[in-house]
């Protein structure tokens, strides 16, 4: 029989809660190690309509990316969303477990799945994380962290290719809801962040990539991205990390004796008009 605390220990044997940035809230957010998980969601993010799938589809366990709880938790109750969602998770027999910037930032983690699901090859980490930047006051890492975890990643286009031949590529694997900005004839050295990656700019600049792949840019990073004569994709916070999402949806069910509900992966929250 496999548990929550199994559970906990395979994700954190993939992406360990040392890796997670000093503000983030990762791992075991609601539950009982105990517990016996039979059935398990993957998901983006803990919603009134996660629960109610995870609930209908008879799951023990809820795996997030996005923490259900960030920062201090004061108290749990119902005059707020995210204790509404927490008292539900409670009463729904729910375990919940939030893999967030550690998942960002490890190996075959959710860059690592969008580098992957772009062609890329020669990859590797754009910001690396030292063992001296580590979050949590626990066991030291393996040194292979130093060089293998980090935020962000680089990588090449097996060829050049045209940049508008590129932009159908992101629309075809990432979203058809993309937008851009720069201008370049054609791309080969491409940078990718999963999510809001856009502090990742002039590191990806310096780094001589022709364009970088992410979410949430504004439009002072976009003037960033120009002046050192980047291009930037925005394919949405969402959509650039659920690939990542699926991947681990996939990998737990392939090493773990559980069965793995994952939603419908491929719809963003955005709709345009």
């Amino acid at each position: 029989m496999i548990t929550v605390k199994d559970v906990c220990g395979f994700l954190e044997g993939i992406a360990p809660l040392e890796l997670a940035e000093p503000w983030d809230n990762v791992g075991l957010q609601v539950g009982r190690e105990s517990q016996i998980v039979e059935r398990l969601l993957v998901c983006l993010d803990i919603t009134d309509g996660i629960i109610s799938e995870a609930e209908s589809k008879k799951c023990q366990m809820i795996v997030a990316h996005h923490p259900l709880f960030f920062g201090d938790v004061r108290g749990v109750t119902d005059g707020t969303s995210v204790g509404r969602l927490a008292l539900s998770a409670i009463e729904g027999g729910l375990a919940v477990y939030g893999a967030h910037t550690n998942l960002d930032k490890a190996p075959g983690g959710i860059s690592d799945a969008l580098a992957d699901h772009l062609g890329l090859v020669n990859v590797s980490v754009l910001q690396t994380h030292g063992i001296t930047e580590l979050s949590h006051d626990v066991h030291p890492l393996e040194d292979r962290y130093d060089n293998e975890a980090g935020l962000g990643r680089l990588g090449d286009l097996k060829e050049e290719v045209g940049l508008d031949d590129f932009l159908k590529v992101c629309q075809a694997q990432i979203s058809q809801n993309i937008r851009f900005a720069g201008s370049k004839k054609t791309v080969k050295r491409i940078a990718v962040c999963g999510g809001s990656g856009a502090s990742l700019i002039e590191t990806a600049g310096k780094a001589g990539a022709d364009l970088m792949v992410t979410g949430d840019v504004k439009y002072h990073d976009v003037l960033r991205a120009l002046d050192l004569g980047l291009v930037v994709v925005d394919a949405g916070h969402d959509s650039t990390e659920i690939i990542g999402m699926s991947k681990l949806s996939k990998r737990i069910e392939a090493e773990l004796d559980i069965e793995v509900v994952a939603p419908k992966f491929a719809k963003s929250v955005w709709k345009v008009v």
